[in-house]
């Protein structure tokens, strides 16, 4: 599935070299900050019950034009499976909207943020990583 999915992504990117141009400097820049690595011949030959290659597509905003996102697939199933329903679910630790909002009335200032590029600097255990490969 992964892999039918890499084929089509190639022939948009020949279709359209700009945003190949973006897609492949948004995986060097992966690269560049440690997000992925290329894997060694020993490790792609690899197998394990486990081993999972994740669809990804680039998704442009028409409010941004020239700005291609990486989305990665964990929904996509095989045979009824995904990553995403394969992963165990833990606790939420986040407050619902009403309660942060009720927050902000406490004090004189509030403040929010945003974590770039969060979730690509999740360290991922090493008996995990074969299940987030991409091509």
């Amino acid at each position: 599935m992964a892999h039918r999915r890499l084929i089509n992504v190639e022939k948009k990117l020949k279709r359209n070299g700009q945003l190949a141009l973006e897609y492949d400097r948004i995986i060097k820049d992966y690269v560049s900050k440690g997000y992925a690595r290329k894997l060694q011949q020993d490790e792609v030959a690899v197998t394990s019950d486990r081993l999972w290659y994740l669809p990804h597509f680039g998704v442009e905003n028409p409010n941004k034009p020239g700005k291609v996102r990486l989305v990665f697939d964990a929904a996509a199933k095989v045979r009824g499976t995904s990553l995403n329903s394969a992963l165990d679910k833990g606790p939420q630790h986040y407050q619902p909207l009403p309660a942060v909002l009720f927050h902000f009335r406490e004090g004189a200032v509030g403040v929010c943020g945003d974590i770039k590029e969060m979730f690509h600097q999740v360290l991922i255990r090493p008996d995990d990583r074969c299940s987030q490969r991409f091509q």
